[in-house]
């Protein structure tokens, strides 16, 4: 009787033990954030296709799924990506702030940083990040 109590109180402490579920590590995304100040701390979100949006904290790299986007809005997204060019524009522009975004995919990786306080990037890219950062906040 002791053995099946004990197996009992075991399956219900791990059966209900958080769950974490860990970023994947897909070949398309979007990333955006910010680093820099005093710190140097560092925030980074990544959007992926099926609409996840994940966001990793500080030099450890931790990660939490902060949202689940509809598909279709992700796509918009990616869309949105690449007609503004983030596929090939370049602009390397860090400042003691910086702002960035990262288009990735099997044939393209590239990132773009411009300081928080300049107008170094074009309003479009700027307008571009707000949205961005919009979709990152919790509903």
């Amino acid at each position: 009787m002791k053995k099946i109590l004990s197996f009992v109180l075991l399956a219900t402490l791990f059966s209900c033990s958080a769950q974490k579920e860990l970023a994947d590590k897909h070949p398309r995304s979007l990333s955006f954030g910010s680093s820099g100040g005093f710190t140097n701390q560092s925030i980074t979100f990544e959007l992926k296709p099926d609409g996840k949006l994940w966001k990793f904290k500080g030099l450890e790299n931790d990660s939490s799924l902060v949202k689940q986007l509809k598909k279709s809005q992700a796509k918009k997204v990616f869309k949105q990506a690449l007609q503004l060019g983030l596929d090939t524009l370049t602009l390397n522009s860090p400042g003691n702030m910086s702002n960035f975004i990262r288009l990735k995919s099997k044939t393209v990786d590239n990132k773009i940083v411009w300081a928080t306080d300049s107008n170094e990037a074009p309003a479009a890219i700027t307008e571009f990040y707000q949205l961005l950062i919009n979709h990152s906040k919790p509903k």
